[in-house]
């Protein structure tokens, strides 16, 4: 199983909840989020994570998870790059191994 993380601004949320019901993710959660940015700008971790200049805050942004099979992850993951391609990169995603659960 994986947790796939997405966070984006917050403006994009009916994007991504349209994105997630065509792809018949039927169970996820959202929250709001502010993000910060603290980094020099040479660090470079990604240019577009959060905000466009250095320790600019806060950024009202939108976190999403939801819980998915390894395979539909992978496909779901793919779908997202496409996505956010297509979108202008309005998001980040991440897929993360879930090694245990209760």
């Amino acid at each position: 199983m994986k947790l796939i993380v997405i966070t984006s601004l917050y403006e994009f949320t009916k994007e991504i909840e349209r994105f997630l019901r065509e792809k018949k993710v039927l169970a996820y959660f959202e929250m709001d989020v502010q993000g910060f940015k603290v980094f020099e700008e040479n660090e470079n971790f990604k240019e577009n994570w959060f905000v466009s200049g250095p320790r600019q805050r806060p950024t009202n942004s939108l976190g999403v998870f939801a819980f998915i099979e390894n395979q539909k992850a992978s496909q779901l993951m793919q779908a997202l790059k496409e996505f956010d391609e297509e979108h202008g990169n309005i998001l980040n995603a991440f897929s993360v191994n879930v090694e245990e659960s209760v």
